[in-house]
């Protein structure tokens, strides 16, 4: 009984109104977009593959982000472009360089810049749908 409890409670338990869809970017940071990741609040839109298989943009497309994590160092985040109040892969947020990304059709924003994605403002009751992001030889790779 204790070993069920335990492993119930490490669940994780968001679950995002956005369907889960396939996601893989691979960047070549040297080579594709030099400059990108040296201020806070960069960022990178995706919402089409730009090469072959196995690069996929998510469900209403990738947003990256330059953020920062609880020691104030430099991360990379990465989020469903789709706006999980509206849940349409045509309706997209949008990053303004506040740290914030913005649903111009329910006015929902989501702060971007500290990984989470959660409301800030709006109808939204659900932050941005979150994928995994890893920084490995150059090579900034996005994927769920």
């Amino acid at each position: 009984m204790c070993i069920f409890i335990a492993f119930v409670s490490c669940e994780n338990k968001y679950k995002s109104p956005i369907p889960d869809v396939p996601v893989r970017i691979e960047l070549n940071m040297l080579s594709y977009n030099p400059t990108f990741g040296s201020v806070i609040n960069d960022t990178l839109v995706f919402t089409y593959p730009r090469q072959f298989h196995p690069f996929a943009v998510g469900y209403g497309g990738v947003l990256i982000v330059v953020g920062y994590d609880e020691n104030l160092s430099t991360r990379y985040f990465a989020y469903d472009l789709a706006c999980p109040y509206e849940v349409d892969r045509k309706i997209r947020v949008y990053p303004n360089e506040e740290g914030y990304a913005v649903c111009r059709k329910c006015g929902s924003e989501f702060y971007i810049t500290d990984g989470w994605g959660r409301v800030s403002k709006g109808p939204s009751k659900y932050p941005l749908k979150r994928y995994q992001i890893d920084f490995v030889n150059n090579y900034l790779i996005v994927r769920n």
